[in-house]
């Protein structure tokens, strides 16, 4: 039997936590290629050199997905009570249908244009701070043409239109993937099956256990094939090049079906050492 139930929370902390400890590890995964890679092209100095960047990598992505998924969570609790929540359409409690479109890609549109809002008057409150030593510095030393380039470059970013710009992009990209994204999704679940997940209830909260990575990872590379197919198609008409067309497509869906197989296994393995993703689940 099949439920309608709409997300009314996300537990803030079981999903930094876990959504962190994912990133992280794919974060140490790309700090290893890295060193790997550069030792194997510039030998011991070139791997030494690059320790401290290995580093950052890791480090950087910890604080950065602390800030991010905590903010994305805080501010879906908020809008929640103001607009339409996500629904999933659950069946037997274990399987995944269907996911609410209009809903999830209003919200994560809003969510995502104020976490951008956030980082980019931090980005302009920085510059400010630096940008008068680095055109004193650049004056100082003759510079004046790329003083000039680094203050014009400055007054654009910093201007109320291009503030307006990015929050209207990021506002209706968001939007626009997600919508299309959940559309392809919904139809796929009709034909492939829905998505395998063990479901246990703690007190007011559900966990999520487990995610069966086949179905969610071939759902995840057929809605990337698709949309890369019809980005290829539109890049095709324009440069003549259709080879692009199957280059996109196959590129996408194996990227999508890796990475997304990746997500849910690391999950799965890291849900058992630091704790499941909780949600609320309303009927």
């Amino acid at each position: 039997m099949s439920n309608v139930k709409n997300i009314k929370s996300i537990d803030i902390s079981s999903a930094t936590i876990i959504g962190t400890g994912l990133n992280i590890l794919f974060s140490i995964i790309a700090a290893i290629v890295l060193l790997l890679g550069v030792s194997i092209i510039g030998g011991w100095n070139a791997f030494s050199g690059f320790i401290t960047i290995a580093c950052g990598l890791v480090f950087g992505t910890m604080i950065y997905c602390v800030f991010q998924i905590f903010a994305e969570c805080y501010l879906y609790n908020i809008l929640v009570k103001k607009l339409n929540p996500v629904s999933l359409t659950i069946k037997d409690n274990k399987y995944i249908e269907k996911v609410s479109v209009m809903s999830t890609a209003i919200l994560g549109a809003v969510t995502s244009t104020i976490i951008m809002v956030i980082v980019y008057l931090a980005s302009i409150f920085g510059i400010m701070m630096l940008s008068s030593g680095i055109l004193q510095t650049l004056m100082y030393a003759g510079q004046f043409e790329l003083a000039m380039t680094v203050y014009q470059l400055i007054s654009i970013f910093s201007s109320p239109i291009t503030a307006v710009v990015l929050i209207l992009l990021m506002f209706i990209s968001v939007f626009v993937a997600v919508a299309i994204g959940l559309y392809i999704f919904n139809f796929l679940t009709d034909k492939i099956g829905p998505i395998d997940v063990t479901l246990t209830q703690e007190g007011s909260m559900t966990s999520i256990d487990y995610v069966n990575p086949k179905n969610i990872a071939i759902i995840t590379a057929l809605i990337s094939l698709i949309i890369n197919v019809i980005f290829g198609i539109i890049t095709a008409i324009g440069s003549g090049d259709f080879v692009i067309i199957l280059i996109n497509g196959v590129s996408g869906f194996i990227s999508s079906f890796i990475g997304m197989a990746l997500i849910v296994i690391f999950y799965n393995f890291l849900s058992k050492k630091l704790g499941t993703l909780k949600i609320e689940l309303a009927e």
